[in-house]
């Protein structure tokens, strides 16, 4: 027989903060449909297939300006934070997730406690965490390091230095993520276009009569051509999928990004073969590998 489990059990974290002063947690996940009757439906009854999945977070509790969870997410409105929510005391039954805090209500009322409410925007943070270690010899002495950038979309970890010889040379990536990666049989062709964007600034009296232009921000997009006739790319539409993009494959000359799949378009003709088209938009920073 199930066991209800009191409530005064619960706890939520962001990263490896507790968030203190809070009462109460709750967590919405949420399949969207889309509505797909179409003529002569039987039995006039609508069909609706499944699109999306999201989900979002909410905690409140007594605003509490000198606890280091509260305050760590009242400075990182927009930023994504590892929750954590428990629902018994021990950890054992939990909600985990990346989430966007979009927004928290701070209240005071002079009859009543200092009150606020957080509210999160669920997501896959591809920028996980990671912990990078070097050793002097590739077996003993590992020590955790933070003098780098890592480059998510080929798995990369640029140090700010060189490393020496007998002393940190040896690198480990002792916790993170990855994907698997796998060749995407039956394609024929592909293309591949950054873009930088402009803002026009042209001022009154410009020198020479001359418009004037500032580069903002930098985008790519693209496209595979395939003659698949599965459902491998239609499955991946509107998620993150991780791209190696080869003009030589033996001289491994490629573009690595990380892209969000938009299109998948499948073209039939009585005279030709079935084709597949799948469209990409780059997210974040791409990169051109010959390594």
């Amino acid at each position: 027989m199930a066991t209800p489990l009191a409530g005064i059990g619960g706890l939520i974290k962001a990263g490896a903060n507790t968030i203190g002063a809070m009462n109460t947690w709750s967590v919405t996940p949420k399949a969207s449909t889309k509505d797909t009757t179409s003529f002569q439906a039987t039995g006039n009854w609508g069909t609706k297939n499944t699109t999306i999945k999201e989900w979002t977070a909410k905690c409140d509790g007594f605003l509490d300006a000198t606890d280091a969870g509260q305050v760590t997410l009242i400075n990182g409105i927009g930023n994504t934070f590892a929750l954590e929510m428990d629902i018994d005391a021990a950890a054992t039954h939990k909600w985990t997730g990346s989430a966007i805090l979009i927004s928290f209500d701070g209240k005071s009322d002079a009859k009543d406690m200092n009150l606020i409410t957080f509210s999160f925007d669920g997501t896959w943070d591809w920028q996980q965490p990671l912990v990078v270690q070097n050793s002097p010899n590739g077996s003993t002495g590992w020590v955790t390091v933070t003098d780098y950038t890592f480059q998510y979309a080929s798995g990369v970890v640029v140090f700010n230095t060189a490393r020496v010889v007998s002393t940190n040379n040896f690198v480990r990536v002792s916790t993170g993520y990855y994907f698997n990666l796998t060749q995407l049989d039956g394609a024929t062709g592909w293309s591949y276009t950054p873009k930088a964007n402009t803002k026009d600034t042209t001022q009154f009296q410009a020198t020479g009569g001359w418009g004037q232009k500032t580069a903002t921000t930098k985008e790519a997009t693209g496209k595979i051509e395939s003659l698949r006739t599965d459902g491998r790319i239609f499955v991946e539409l509107g998620n993150i999928v991780a791209l190696q993009l080869y003009m030589d494959k033996p001289n491994n000359m490629r573009f690595d990004a990380l892209a969000i799949v938009t299109g998948a378009e499948t073209k039939a003709d009585a005279k030709d073969v079935e084709t597949k088209q799948m469209t990409f938009d780059v997210y974040g920073v791409p990169y051109f590998r010959t390594t």
